[in-house]
């Protein structure tokens, strides 16, 4: 249908385009696990998952697609000389394509994580059948207007993947929450802001549209707060992995530890800051750590559960802080065979810990009571109420 010079242009688009890919595949493959097990958990809590990897993988490809498209001619000429312009729409087709197959990719995810990836199936099995017919007609087509069937080509792609993306939001509709519209809305903008400047520096060569553009989308998501996305939180759920549930926009910092085989919840807006030294989650088989929203743990604090422990919203766990429900052996088991018994320790909503101060088995502590550095609690502590020293002395508001 076209001539082998077309064939090779062709070529080289697809050789570009599928190093791009390699972006939404790693963040496919990594989600794939939480999704399966948020749905083990309950349908809901999936659809609750399911939003993160949908605004991730599309606020990171909405500039890498654009700044692609906007580039092509540029990087075609640069990559493979002018003989290979013709390369460049066909390009700019395969880069538009990036948005529909990295959406594919989740939602198949998503199917899978649900068990219905027979859908998909029957899906992909109707573009073997649409894929091949576009290109019967629209190769032909460009071939003889322009030229350059390779055109035709990349469009029938881009056309089926659309379609293919129309029947997934359509299948795994149920599982995703309209609210993504927003995030991605905002990083359109963005992308149409970094374009402006891209398409206004095409005279100035290749490496000014790529870190002037870049730098342009940087601000701009700052300023439309994009930043900090789940693009920012990705790493910090990379250290969390081992962690049973995480909410949004977690901030691991330096090294986390997590470990122990048991449950460990993390709420929205978590800190955990390893940068001075590691924060470490151990919770053993059966334990379950929960910990709430707008905690704060600084660096080298652990938290080590047999039973349970409770963090609640607000609360501050100061540098070196340890929280344990057990005490890990008895006096009276010099060979140390078996575990005491564990009571667990509870800390209410906006608790401050100082630092080096260790919650004891039964500690609970009432909303807003503060430690003070190096305090060592075992009892309950009232509403408000301030512990310091050690032997401690407590202070009740009156």
């Amino acid at each position: 249908m076209s001539p082998q010079t077309v064939v090779g242009w062709y070529g080289v688009s697809t050789r570009l385009f599928t190093t791009l890919l390699f972006v939404p595949m790693i963040i496919a493959t990594a989600w794939l696990p939480r999704l399966a097990a948020a749905y083990a958990e309950s349908p809901a809590r999936l659809r609750a998952m399911a939003r993160m990897p949908v605004e991730l993988v599309l606020t990171i490809m909405l500039p890498v697609s654009v700044g692609a498209a906007l580039t092509a001619p540029s990087v075609i000429s640069l990559l493979y000389g002018v003989a290979f312009l013709p390369a460049a729409p066909v390009l700019t087709l395969l880069s538009i394509t990036l948005l529909p197959m990295a959406l594919n990719m989740i939602a198949y995810n998503i199917l899978v994580a649900s068990n219905r990836q027979l859908v998909w199936t029957g899906a992909l099995a109707g573009a073997c059948i649409l894929n091949p017919a576009l290109n019967i007609v629209l190769v032909r087509l460009t071939q003889a207007r322009f030229d350059n069937g390779a055109i035709g080509a990349a469009a029938s792609l881009l056309i089926t993947e659309v379609v293919i993306a129309a029947l997934a939001v359509l299948i795994v509709r149920e599982f995703i929450d309209l609210r993504v519209l927003n995030r991605i809305g905002r990083a359109a903008l963005a992308t149409a802001g970094m374009a402006a400047v891209v398409v206004m520096l095409a005279e100035s060569g290749l490496v000014f549209q790529v870190v002037l553009g870049a730098i342009t989308f940087a601000v701009l998501a700052l300023l439309l707060g994009i930043a900090p996305v789940e693009q920012v939180a990705a790493g910090s759920r990379l250290k969390l992995r081992r962690c049973t549930e995480v909410g949004a926009r977690p901030e691991a910092l330096g090294r986390i530890w997590v470990h122990g085989g048991g449950q460990i919840a993390i709420g929205d807006r978590v800190m955990l800051d390893g940068r001075t030294a590691p924060v470490e989650l151990h919770a053993e088989p059966g334990a379950r750590i929960t910990i709430g929203d707008d905690v704060s743990i600084e660096g080298g604090a652990s938290l080590e559960a047999m039973q349970a422990i409770i963090i609640g919203r607000g609360c501050r766990l100061g540098r070196f802080s340890k929280v344990m429900d057990n005490h890990f052996h008895s006096p009276r088991d010099r060979r140390r065979t078996q575990w005491p018994a564990s009571t667990r320790v509870v800390l209410e909503d906006g608790v401050e810990v100082g630092a080096r101060a260790i919650l004891l088995p039964g500690s609970h502590l009432e909303r807003g009571a503060k430690v003070g550095p190096g305090s060592v609690i075992s009892r309950r502590i009232p509403a408000g109420a301030v512990v310091t020293g050690n032997p401690s002395r407590l202070e009740v508001p009156s």
